[in-house]
């Protein structure tokens, strides 16, 4: 299986090496007709397989669309196959319900703080940012143990990426890699002050999120352990992800209620709130776009300013997206669908185990019910099943 997740990542980065593709192609056809011959000996194993099946299915048909341009599969369903039912349709309602005022007050607060910001890069900064990286790891790995999401001698490193865009879980290490945007700098009376808001929200992400489910699936069949290989797998990522972005938000609360502990000034956490959202509504504008031009590409007739004026009465943005050439392509974008659409999956799934066992038997369970969830890195397809075969002897 992990020949094929390797296969995977090589193909989303290789869309159009047809060596590849057939390649792949066969792969996945060998393994679907290899996981027919298995059987399974306990529920639990049920589960898995039909994990797997759903694995293998999902990639022949992405590999079928990113290859075919006649595919059998159109763009929405395409989305709604590696994000679950309905993913194209929550797109599109991210996209109609965009707070435009908010996007207004998010540049705003960026003009008037853009006097103040400094290099993060000057060796003053770099001498502040240094300082507080401890701090922020014991006090995010405290939390993570109180809450008992990791055990008590749960350890990981926390480092430092000289230029970076992007911050991560290194799996094989156990190491927080975060990317110095992550440290907002500024000039308070000729004095380097930092605000590490985004660094704490982004540790709660990676460690209370992807760290705590590595931990709690390390018993599991390989297929749910998450490893590197998960981000070519979207429908496992639509859990993992959402799961990371549940914490995220517990990440904001925590910076919220210990500010003044913390050293926060309140513009720093409010801002973080404001970035937060807006980040989701941008991710949500790149995705719809670029699918509405994967659309456009295999579909002649398709008018995209007709469309986008449609969905959002906005047709000097529906010119825009049409005039835009930075838009990532399809099969690139497509690996953010679980960071805007996963949590959706978790809180359904939370909301299901509540109104199942009813309000004071999901609270008495809490934790429980909180490792149940970061239980293996399944499908959004079978997650729903492996929680109600987990928990079902929960009284």
């Amino acid at each position: 299986m992990f020949d094929l997740f390797n296969l995977v990542r090589l193909h989303n980065d290789t869309p159009v090496n047809k060596y590849v593709s057939n390649l792949l192609r066969d792969r996945i056809n060998y393994l679907i007709k290899d996981s027919k011959e298995i059987k399974p000996k306990s529920k639990f194993d049920e589960l898995v397989l039909e994990n797997i099946d759903y694995i293998l299915y999902s990639n022949s048909a992405l590999q079928d669309f990113l290859s075919n341009m006649k595919s059998q599969y159109s763009t929405e369903q395409m989305v709604d196959i590696l994000g679950g039912d309905k993913s194209f349709d929550k797109i599109i309602d991210f996209v109609k319900s965009v707070d435009w005022k908010l996007e207004y007050e998010y540049e705003k607060s960026l003009e008037s703080r853009r006097p103040k910001q400094i290099r993060n890069d000057t060796k003053e900064s770099k001498e502040e940012i240094e300082k507080i990286v401890p701090e922020i790891k014991k006090n995010v790995l405290k939390y993570a143990k109180d809450k008992k999401y990791l055990p008590e001698d749960f350890d990981f490193k926390l480092v430092l990426l000289p230029y970076s865009n992007y911050s991560r879980w290194n799996s094989h290490t156990k190491t927080i890699e975060l990317g110095p945007y992550c440290f907002e700098c500024l000039d308070f009376d000729h004095k380097v002050r930092v605000n590490p808001s985004q660094a704490y929200v982004t540790t709660f992400h990676e460690l209370v999120g992807h760290g705590s489910q590595q931990f709690n699936s390390e018993d599991l069949p390989m297929t749910l352990w998450l490893g590197e290989e998960i981000p070519s797998i979207i429908p496992a990522k639509m859990i993992s992800e959402g799961i990371a972005r549940l914490r995220e938000e517990e990440g904001l609360e925590y910076i919220t209620k210990n500010r003044d502990s913390l050293g926060l000034e309140e513009d720093f956490v409010k801002t973080q709130e404001i970035e937060q959202k807006t980040t989701l509504q941008r991710r949500a504008f790149n995705l719809f776009v670029s699918q509405l031009k994967e659309k456009e590409l295999r579909d002649s007739t398709f008018d995209i300013i007709k469309y986008g004026t449609e969905i959002t009465d906005n047709p000097r943005l529906a010119i825009q997206w049409k005039r835009n050439p930075n838009i990532e392509s399809f099969d690139d974008s497509i690996n953010i669908l679980g960071h805007l659409l996963g949590i959706g999956h978790i809180n359904s799934a939370l909301e299901g185990i509540r109104q199942k066992l009813g309000e004071d038997k999901f609270n008495h369970n809490k934790d429980l019910i909180n490792n149940a969830i970061t239980r293996g890195v399944w499908t959004w397809k079978v997650y729903p099943k492996f929680l109600d075969y987990y928990l079902g002897d929960l009284k």
